[in-house]
């Protein structure tokens, strides 16, 4: 059995649950093999752009909304959302 084939359970009640038992193991085996590619060390953040959100979040919130009130340019260019 192939997670690329199509989804094609068995009638009988039994051998329902052992296909079904079977796709979830390799589902599992799939996105454990995935989740080890895609690890802490092979992601790298930008050091100059989490300083900034460190910096910026670390501020209290009235001073966040006055130093975005004073770009007026973020409020400028805000849109409606689309319905």
């Amino acid at each position: 059995m192939n997670l690329d084939d199509p989804f094609d359970p068995p009638e009988d009640p039994a051998e329902r649950a052992a296909y079904l038992r079977e796709r979830a193991a390799q589902a599992r085996a799939r996105a454990q093999a995935l989740f080890k590619t895609v690890t802490r060390e092979t992601w790298q953040s930008d050091p100059g752009l989490l300083i900034q959100v460190k910096t910026i979040l670390a501020m209290p919130p009235e001073q966040r909304l006055r130093m975005l009130m004073a770009e007026h340019a973020v409020f400028a260019s805000a849109r409606p959302a689309a319905e």
